[in-house]
Parts: C-alpha cells; structure tokens; sequence
C-alpha cells in the first residue's frame, strides 16, 4: 500500500481506513508503502462490533510488524485510532481494544487518558456472538445519547446519566471480577441485567432503533434458555450484534446449531482461555557461540533471546 497515494478521500470502506492509518504512519515515521493481503475476514461489518477498528489496527500492526517500528500494543492501537478518525468514523477509543485480540482487557477513560488492564481468566468461557442480520443506525443512537449530556433537562436524560455512569461502573466492577473467577453463572446473570437496566433507562432516548425486536426476539428465544447463563446486545446495541455466555463448551456448540438452524442468522464462537504458563526456559549463558556464527559477531550468544517451551 501506498500512503501517498490516499491523498484524497476515496469512498468510505475498508480501502479508505487502510489509507489513512497509511497516512498517519507515514507522517510519524520514516516508512515506505507495504502490501496486506486481506484474504479472511470473518467479523461482521457494521454491527457495533468494531469491524472498522479491527481493520485499522491490522494496518497499524501490518507496518509495526514489517518496519519493526517497535510500537507497543498501546502503540498500534493509537496510530489505528488517529487513521479511523481522519475518516467520518464516529468511533471511540474503546474500539481500538480489538487490538488485544481473544483476550479480556478492562478499559479506564479520563477525558483523553487511557488505562487497559488484561485480565486473565482461571477456566475456560464459552460465548457465542450473534450477527443480527438487521437494521441499526449507530449514529442517530450516539446522536440521542449525547443530547443527554453535559446537563440532563428531563427524567430521560437523568436516567441515561445515571445509566451509562454509576450503574455501569457497579456492573463493570462486579463483571471484572466474575472474569477473574471464571465465574460463568454469575457473569451471565450481570449481562441480563445489564440489558433489564440498559431498556430501562436508554430505550427511552432513542425507541426508534433501541426498542430492537430482532435482537430480543433472539435473547428470549426459549430453546435457548437451558443452554445459556445470560445474553444482552452488545455496545450502541440497537438490532446489531447479540452475545451469549453459555454453560460448557458442548451448550456452546448447541447453541450455535440452534440460532444457526432455527433463526437463521449467523453467528460466532468465543472462547476466552487461561493463559499459557513459562515450564521451562532454555537459556544460553556460556562459550562464544562458534555454532551461532556469524550471528554471534554482531550479539553475544548469551544476549540471544531464549527458547521457551509453553504448556
């Protein structure tokens, strides 16, 4: 890809965020164009999971990786962020998590502070995220969720602050530690009710598209119910993107037959997994490396990086 051929805004798409991370790279580093080839893409597109970030982060890691610019995730995540928002884009820093990949990170914002925090699972946790199939408009949902702020003006606006504030937060938090117990039963019973909460106080300030038939057609659908610790919509929400936790890996995959077979709507496996653990290090401290030659001219045989055996 060349940069310094996106020097007008083509038509919004995956060629145009490709571009303009491109940009961004180019005028903060001293590269050259390079080549992605795309040839999977399996993320569903405009359905409030962050499909526009995941491909803006995959042009940010694609010149990390080949220019060894030595970005830390934090890094990509920036350079993906500032070329998404030289595009219509309404997206959000949290977007950018997907740079993390399968991996559970909680995200702290303070005006334009950023903290993340990985969080490791102790067992295995089965999700399945379902591709609606239906209509949203995200940006008339953002649209009528800002008018609530700064000042709320009436009860529906209180609610929204009240909302997205210290109930989020109270939910959050318990959420974050029901990941690090691995405690399924207990995160799914957050998830129903942070979506009891979420219709409570958001669908008012956007029925039009918050009242999503669709998507709590498919949250009660009752052959689900034995299979399932709990499930709500997933970000703006609105008929997007629906996102299951289920009770082991095999109600996992009867859960996709089902929705697959039953509804017939796409959907996703998840499975977030404990992280692998260091067993054993090889670590080579001793001789002049004659056997590395001619790498060890330039680095010495004990500063070579070591050889690790993952469990």
């Amino acid at each position: 890809m060349d940069p310094m051929r996106c020097s007008k805004k083509p038509k919004k798409g995956v060629l145009e965020l490709h571009c303009w991370v491109a940009y961004q790279v180019l005028t903060n580093y001293h590269v050259r164009g390079l080549v992605i080839n795309n040839y999977k893409t399996d993320l569903p597109v405009k359905k409030g999971l962050s499909s526009s970030a995941a491909i803006c982060v995959l042009s940010a890691r694609a010149f990390n990786r080949v220019y060894d610019l030595k970005l830390t995730i934090r890094g990509e995540m920036e350079l993906a962020y500032q070329g998404e928002i030289t595009t219509p884009s309404r997206c959000g820093r949290m977007d950018q998590g997907c740079a993390f990949g399968n991996r559970p990170v909680l995200m702290v914002f303070d005006g334009d502070r950023l903290d993340t925090t990985e969080l490791q699972v102790k067992e295995n946790l089965h999700f399945v995220i379902v591709d609606l199939q239906a209509q949203k408009d995200t940006h008339e949902i953002l649209n009528r969720l800002n008018r609530c702020y700064p000042f709320a003006e009436n009860e529906t606006e209180r609610g929204v602050q009240e909302l997205l504030g210290p109930i989020n937060k109270n939910i959050t938090t318990q959420a974050v530690d029901s990941l690090r117990e691995s405690d399924a039963e207990q995160l799914g019973h957050l998830m129903v009710k942070a979506q009891a909460l979420f219709d409570q106080y958001a669908t008012p300030a956007c029925p039009e598209e918050l009242t999503a038939p669709v998507l709590h057609r498919v949250l009660n659908y009752q052959p689900l119910e034995n299979h399932i610790w709990g499930g709500k919509g997933v970000g703006s929400q609105g008929d997007g993107t629906a996102q299951f936790i289920t009770r082991s890996e095999a109600d996992q995959e009867t859960v996709f037959k089902i929705i697959k077979e039953d509804l017939g709507i796409d959907c996703l496996k998840l499975t977030l997994r404990p992280s692998q653990q260091v067993r054993k290090a090889v670590i080579p401290a001793a001789g002049f490396g004659t056997r590395l030659f001619p790498a060890t001219k330039a680095t010495k045989k004990e500063l070579f990086p070591s050889l690790i055996e993952m469990e």
